[in-house]
């Protein structure tokens, strides 16, 4: 049996071909004009993000010795104190620590700092990014709970039937411990039954 003939390239074909960096037309230097300005703008609205942890922070104290009742009273007063000021940042940290405390009463759980920055940007119509566990569920209550207390319709949207009825079971009593109604809406929901589960203070 004749061996088979090795098989040798040329140079030319042994070589990796690499691509050429191609050089920055108009359009890359009109694409990086354009996306830096949003950036810009962006920042310039939201500010430091990080801004939130200390005023919610310094309220914290003082919430934990609310009775149930006072937390409601106090959720009623700062909802009619942002629809005449805004979100100013002082009231919105007051309310992300009555959020929290809530939700570490009702759920036992407390939002870090990091979700009290992703509620921040949530709630300035941003898109906050997060890791899988870092509790995107949660963080999700404070720009929630602050928009319907200032009277704002919530939709909260999950991306399927089976979180969303979760997600609400799971946090409704978050909200309901600051005297808001909380309405479900999946493919299973009668028709006839979905104007008052939209008619709550928020939907998922």
């Amino acid at each position: 049996m004749k061996p088979e003939a090795e098989f040798n390239p040329p140079a030319s074909l042994s070589r990796r071909p690499e691509k050429k960096d191609r050089k920055s037309d108009c359009f890359d230097h009109a694409g990086r004009a354009i996306t830096g300005g949003i950036v810009r703008f962006m920042r310039s609205r939201l500010g430091k993000p990080d801004r939130i942890i200390p005023i919610a922070n310094s309220h914290s104290s003082e919430i934990k010795s609310f009775s149930e009742n006072r937390i409601k009273e106090e959720a009623r007063r700062l909802g009619l104190e942002i629809r005449i000021r805004g979100f100013d940042d002082e009231l919105v940290g007051r309310c992300f620590a009555l959020i929290r405390e809530a939700a570490d009463r009702a759920l036992g759980m407390r939002h870090f700092d990091c979700q009290l920055i992703g509620g921040w940007a949530l709630l300035r119509g941003t898109i906050a990014e997060m890791e899988t566990g870092e509790g995107k569920t949660l963080t999700a209550t404070l720009a929630a709970g602050t928009a319907a207390l200032a009277g704002i319709p919530v939709h909260v949207i999950c991306v399927n039937d089976y979180l969303t009825a979760r997600d609400a079971e799971s946090m409704g009593p978050v909200y309901k411990a600051m005297g808001l109604k909380v309405g479900v809406v999946t493919h299973e929901t009668p028709r006839e039954l979905r104007p008052a589960e939209y008619d709550c203070d928020i939907a998922y």
